[in-house]
């Protein structure tokens, strides 16, 4: 799993929005994409890759189909089969509370 934190360009154009919206719903690596702040960044993704060459081919399209858009881009990868994960990855732990 990939935590990506990105700077993008200040204002979009419609275009381009619409292209992002377009490239970030019909890629199905990617489970999350939102807004953000903090560290410098406007931008949050998480995605799921099956190894790092994958990871590493779908930075760099990013990149390169964001047109210069994305202005920085960082990574956190964590591996979902360690021993090292504590609670694992799952909605299930919101099911049932009204507090959320």
């Amino acid at each position: 799993m990939a935590i990506t934190i990105a700077k993008v360009k200040a204002t979009l154009t419609p275009k381009e929005r619409e292209r992002t919206r377009k490239l970030m719903l019909e890629e199905p690596r990617v489970i999350v994409v939102a807004g953000a702040e903090g560290t410098g960044r406007n931008g949050v993704m998480i995605s799921l890759h099956k190894d790092y060459a994958d990871f590493r081919d779908f930075i760099s399209n990013l990149r390169f189909d964001s047109e210069g858009y994305v202005e920085d881009v960082d990574s956190m990868l964590i591996g979902l089969q360690s021993n090292m994960i504590i609670k694992p990855l799952s909605l299930s732990y919101l099911a049932g509370r009204e507090d959320v």
